[in-house]
């Protein structure tokens, strides 16, 4: 992950070098939300190619869905519940993925 602040400066700069090199296009307009997490996630994009446009944002969905079902604390079957149900009595099995946000969480919080 990224230090706070990072990580936006990076997507901004892509952002304005992408709008750049698309100035003499014509870009498409496209939106999508979904309920992952609790919470209303929405995405809005521009693009030169409206057909890929959905399957684009479908696929960053997607992948909110995916980090809900690892990370979820409210989920019973979910990785996190497992490692907060068990661990206290026995070794628990994490996934790298996991056990990295985990560890990176722990740093920050420190930080």
């Amino acid at each position: 992950m990224a230090p706070s602040g990072r990580g936006s400066a990076i997507a901004v700069a892509i952002a304005s070098a992408s709008l750049t090199a698309f100035q003499s296009e014509h870009l498409h307009f496209y939106q999508s939300s979904r309920i992952s997490m609790a919470c209303e996630y929405a995405i809005e994009a521009y693009g030169p190619d409206a057909h890929a446009l959905p399957r684009i944002l479908d696929e960053a969905l997607d992948e909110v869905d995916r980090i809900d079902r690892l990370m979820s604390h409210y989920r019973s079957d979910s990785p996190l519940t497992r490692i907060n149900r068990e661990a206290a009595r026995h070794p628990v099995h994490v996934d790298p993925e996991l056990f990295d946000f985990i560890a990176d969480s722990m740093r920050y919080q420190r930080d």
